[in-house]
Parts: C-alpha cells; structure tokens; sequence
C-alpha cells in the first residue's frame, strides 16, 4: 500500500499506511473519536501498529505523524459535534 501517493501532488511522500487504513474504517463507518482511541490503544499496548494487510509498522516516525494526524482529525470532529 506504500506505492500509493498524491497524484496532485507528485513530489510528496507515499501516503501513510497506517491514514491508508483509517481511511477504510472511517468510510466503514468508524468515527474519528473512535480511530484515535483505538489507534492509541493498541500503539500504547503493542508498541507497533498492525495494518488490515497485516503489516506490521514499528517506526516510530510513522506511528507519531499517524498519531498526530489522528488526533487532529478527531478533535476537529469533536469540535463539529460541539458547534452543532
């Protein structure tokens, strides 16, 4: 899944795997809030991030600009929620 990158944009970096899969939950039906609980938890337990390919990703890089991300994301959908 790393091959992937922006097409507007070639001179960025391939897209995350670890958004790659958020993508799928959220178009699952998963909510940010729950993403980033369950992102977090596992990471924090396992100290790694297993992929729905079942890629295992240990680089800390990755996993804290996944985190960052996620976080944000969640807390702007939480912010929505509030603002009704």
């Amino acid at each position: 899944m790393t091959q992937f990158s922006s097409s507007l944009y070639p001179q960025t970096n391939p897209t995350s795997v670890i958004l790659l899969n958020t993508r799928v939950a959220r178009e699952r039906g998963s909510s940010f809030q729950g993403i980033a609980y369950a992102f977090n938890g596992c990471v924090d337990a396992a100290g790694c991030f297993i992929t729905l390919d079942w890629e295992r990703i240990t680089d800390s890089r990755v996993i804290d600009h996944a985190r960052r991300v996620i976080d944000r994301l969640a807390n702007l959908e939480r912010l929505a929620a509030l603002s009704g």
